[in-house]
C-alpha cells in the first residue's frame, strides 16, 4: 500500500477510487466501505484507496495510526492518502474536492452520514449535487447494524467504557486490542504467585477498572491471559493506574518486550480486598474463569482482515 500526505504527495498517474473517513478501529462499517471501494475499483479500472486522518480530536482512539495502516494494508487497499485533522478542518468543501481532483480521484465512497469541511457543510446530499462538477462519481454505503443499532466508532467507544467487550467485538468484527511494552513493576503479582507483565501502553484507553480475559500475542503465538486494569487498591490508595498481564502456562522473561493484548471478556470490577491473601484467592478464581472462557477456543484468530 502506498502512503502519501494529501498536500505533499503526487498523483500516481492513475485514477483513484477513494473511500473517505476516519476509519478509527476499522470496524464492520468501515470494512463494508472498503469492500465497495475494491469492487468499484475493479469495475472502473482504478486504483483502490482511502483518505483518512492521522490525528483527529477524540480522547479515546480505537486504533493507533500504525494499527490503522496495518488494517488498511491487510484489507488489500493500494493507496492511503492522509492529513491531520487540524490541517484541513477549516477548508470549504469545494477546496477539498479540488484537492481530490489533483489526485485524479474519479470515485468516492462514503458512509450514509458522511460530512466534511468547515462547519460540516459537505454533506452526502451536497456531494451528490456537486460531485459531477469535480468529475466525481459519489457512491454512498448503507450502514451496518449489530442488533438494532448502527455500528460506528462512538458506539464502540461507549461499549468499551461500559465494559461491554462482547458488543465491541461484534461491532469491530474482531476483539479490541492494544499494544504495550513490558516495564518494571512492583512485583506484587509475583509475590502472590501470579507474576504479571506491567505494560506501558502505546495509546490511551478508557476501560472500566477490573479483570479481563484476554489473548496476548508474542513472537507469533497467542497466550491466554488474565489482565488487570486499575490502581491495585488492596495495596493502598495512591497507586498509579496500571495494566498488568498474567499469562497462563508461561514462564519466560518479557521485560522490554512488546505485547499485543486482545480483550475477550470483562470478568469483574476491581475491588479492595481485606488482605493480600484474600486477593490471592480471588486471583486463583479469576484464572479458572479465564480458562473456562478461553479454553473453548484453543485456536485464537485475531480477526484482522486479509486482502
Amino acid at each position: 500500500m502506498q502512503i502519501a500526505h494529501l498536500l505533499r504527495g503526487r498523483s500516481p498517474g492513475q485514477t483513484l477510487s477513494l473511500g473517505i473517513g476516519k476509519f478509527d478501529g476499522f470496524h464492520r462499517g468501515h470494512q463494508r466501505i472498503v469492500h465497495v471501494i475494491k469492487e468499484h475499483s475493479l469495475l472502473a479500472d482504478t486504483r483502490s484507496g482511502v483518505f483518512t486522518f492521522r490525528h483527529f480530536p477524540v480522547d479515546f482512539m480505537l486504533s493507533s495510526w500504525e494499527e490503522k495502516l496495518l488494517l488498511l494494508r491487510r484489507a488489500g487497499l493500494q493507496w492511503c492518502l492522509w492529513a491531520d485533522f487540524e490541517e484541513i478542518c477549516h477548508w470549504e468543501p469545494e477546496h477539498f474536492l479540488q484537492c481530490l481532483q489533483n489526485w485524479q480521484v474519479k470515485e468516492i465512497v462514503v458512509g450514509f452520514n458522511f460530512c466534511f469541511g468547515a462547519h460540516r457543510k459537505g454533506t452526502l446530499r451536497f456531494l451528490q449535487k456537486v460531485g459531477c462538477c469535480f468529475g466525481l462519481n459519489v457512491i454512498p454505503v448503507a450502514p451496518v447494524r449489530v442488533g438494532a443499532a448502527v455500528v460506528n466508532s462512538t458506539r464502540i467507544r461507549s461499549a468499551l467504557r461500559a465494559g461491554r467487550i462482547e458488543e465491541a467485538t461484534q461491532c469491530l468484527g474482531r476483539p479490541f486490542s492494544f499494544e504495550g511494552r513490558v516495564i518494571t513493576g512492583r512485583s506484587r503479582g509475583l509475590g502472590l504467585g501470579f507474576p504479571t507483565a506491567n505494560l506501558y501502553l502505546s495509546k490511551k484507553i478508557f476501560l472500566p477498572y477490573g479483570v479481563y480475559a484476554a489473548w496476548v500475542a508474542w513472537k507469533g503465538h497467542f497466550y491466554q491471559a488474565a489482565v488487570n486494569i486499575g490502581v491495585c487498591p488492596t495495596f493502598g490508595k495512591n497507586n498509579e493506574e496500571s495494566v498488568e498481564v498474567h499469562l497462563l502456562h508461561f514462564n519466560e522473561d518479557l521485560y522490554g518486550k512488546k505485547l499485543q493484548v486482545y480483550l475477550i471478556s470483562y470478568l469483574r470490577p476491581e475491588i479492595t480486598f481485606p488482605s493480600p491473601e484474600a486477593l490471592k484467592n480471588q486471583l486463583a478464581k479469576d484464572v479458572v474463569q479465564v480458562n473456562l472462557i478461553l479454553g473453548s477456543h484453543p485456536e485464537f484468530d485475531s480477526g484482522v482482515p486479509e486482502g
